[in-house]
């Protein structure tokens, strides 16, 4: 859901919040990156390291599954781009669902029937 497709398209900016951040972090193991909405986020720093060990769109490429990629239209951590670039990327069946107000973490309630109906509906259409 709403998974980064550009690393590095996101290293630059992450790299203006983090380094103020270097020695907590050496310490802690995590970094603190605040949305626009001032809520601050831990991230682990092996997520970050994670993000350039693996070059996600040649992965996508692999996929062989049905798959589903949902979508905040107000993803303010992830843009949409990256998930267009992915669904065009992936085999079919495929299907990208962005929903209206939907931020990146989608934990308001009044997005749940949304999200899971579409994730319930997708899975017993291809879990057999």
């Amino acid at each position: 859901m709403a998974g980064v497709s550009y690393p590095r398209a996101k290293y630059t900016s992450w790299k203006k919040k983090i380094l103020p951040q270097y020695f907590k972090i050496l310490k802690s193991g995590y970094f603190t990156v605040e949305d626009k909405g001032g809520r601050k986020n831990k991230i682990k720093l092996n997520f970050y390291k994670d993000l350039f060990k693996y070059n996600t769109l040649d992965s996508i490429k692999k996929i062989s599954v049905p798959t589903l990629i949902i979508h905040g239209a107000e993803d303010e951590i992830v843009s949409l781009k990256h998930s267009k670039k992915a669904f065009s990327l992936l085999k079919n069946p495929k299907k990208l669902i962005i929903i209206p107000g939907m931020n990146h973490l989608w934990q308001q309630p009044k997005y749940y029937k949304k999200v899971n109906s579409a994730v319930v509906y997708w899975l017993k259409k291809y879990l057999k």
